[in-house]
């Protein structure tokens, strides 16, 4: 791959005038750029980067050279499989079908197995740790309980009045100035205002458990969910990351 010059403007990928989810689908590594800085690459994946850094006062001169600096790297990346954000990468160049497949498969039918299970460990948490951890695990059960609470009809909306008509769009099934065309694209926009909604929950979660990071008492059950709670925290962004900047746009786009 060829390296990128930030200050180079006959290059094809300016990368300061690019929205930052394109930027994260093209170079994975900028993930740690955007999370050491807190910059949402899912809610705010729409976002040209130039603009998110002057808003966050974040355009200085040695925090660019940070930024070429990892996509310098990214250069020479090799997918590792472990990321789930780096798996989103797979899918630019592939077609409508295959990223619903894989939303379906991947992501829909994990959390409806997940989810359950999570807050069932949780509420056997908070009864055995009542007494010293009151406060954290009560919390915790409410933003999880909030999490649950939007994903289960998110996941409805999606199959039902997105998903589908995508699909019958795309076979021309389905024209732009029909009911079932308006209906798919207010459903986009209610997907994307529920990623807004999932995106600070997750952050809240994860500065409530100092990045689930288990209490020094923490018992083997407590630690299990913990992990647990991470791999949700990633499984979510990841889901965000190819419904908004890779699937959505390209209905949004046109």
């Amino acid at each position: 791959m060829k390296i990128l010059n930030i200050n180079n403007n006959s290059n094809n990928f300016k990368i300061l005038d690019q929205k930052i989810g394109d930027i994260l689908n093209k170079i994975p590594p900028t993930k740690e750029f955007f999370e050491k800085y807190n910059i949402d690459y899912c809610c705010d994946g729409r976002k040209i980067l130039k603009d998110v850094l002057t808003e966050m006062n974040l355009n200085k001169p040695e925090i660019i050279q940070e930024l070429i600096s990892i996509v310098e790297r990214g250069c020479e990346f090799k997918p590792s499989g472990n990321d789930e954000v780096i798996k989103s990468t797979d899918f630019i160049n592939k077609s409508n079908q295959e990223v619903i497949d894989y939303i379906l498969s991947h992501f829909h039918e994990g959390l409806r197995k997940t989810l359950p299970e999570l807050n069932a460990s949780l509420l056997k948490i908070m009864r055995a740790h009542i007494k010293k951890h009151k406060v954290l695990y009560w919390k915790l059960h409410e933003l999880l309980h909030k999490l649950t609470y939007i994903i289960e009809g998110h996941l409805i909306l999606e199959e039902e009045n997105i998903f589908n008509t995508m699909l019958n769009v795309e076979k021309g099934k389905v024209s732009k100035d029909s009911k079932e065309y308006k209906t798919m694209m207010e459903g986009i926009q209610e997907s994307m205002n529920e990623h807004s909604i999932m995106g600070p929950t997750l952050k809240e979660m994860a500065s409530l458990t100092n990045n689930y990071t288990p209490p020094e008492d923490a018992c083997q059950t407590v630690i299990n969910t913990y992990k647990e709670l991470h791999k949700l925290q990633d499984h979510l962004l990841a889901h965000t990351q190819l419904e908004n900047n890779i699937l959505f746009p390209r209905f949004l786009n046109k």
